[in-house]
């Protein structure tokens, strides 16, 4: 599987630019590509490294976090998903966008499942949030792949 690694600005055009090339020069018959939005971040929640570590101080339980509302969740990464999307309708039949937002978050974007992080840092999974994410992918990946 290819992978794509490119960091800069959302809004810098250059990254959508090198998407759509990296897209095109891959064309080849059968081959799609899932390119994947605007992470959901953990922005509203204060990290303690210490309690979200692996074992965590018995006496001293990490912060509450609130779930994020799912629309802030869709309102914070709009802005690299429209950009995102414009890039794979340039190839409608190759390539789908998936929004985490749309896969991870009900009304609500979880940060803490059954008493455990999701989060190690505010824009990063931790294995269980990984986990999660996938679980909820699964239909979609599925999906994408049968068609």
């Amino acid at each position: 599987m290819d992978q794509l690694q490119y960091r800069t600005n959302a809004t810098d055009s250059g990254l959508f630019a090198f998407i759509a090339d990296w897209l095109g020069v891959r064309q080849r018959a059968g081959r799609s590509f899932v390119v994947i939005g605007a992470q959901v971040t953990a922005n509203q929640c204060t990290f303690s490294n210490e309690r979200l570590a692996p074992a965590p101080l018995p006496h001293a339980p990490p912060p509450s976090c609130p779930p994020k509302p799912r629309e802030q969740a869709l309102r914070e990464g709009a802005k690299i998903n429209a950009a995102l999307a414009r890039v794979v309708a340039k190839f409608p039949d190759r390539a789908q966008l998936l929004i985490p937002a749309d896969i991870f978050c009900g009304e609500t974007c979880a940060t803490v499942k059954d008493g455990t992080w999701l989060y190690l840092d505010v824009g990063h999974f931790n294995v269980v949030g990984s986990r999660y994410a996938i679980t909820r992918a699964q239909p979609m990946l599925v999906d994408l792949l049968r068609n």
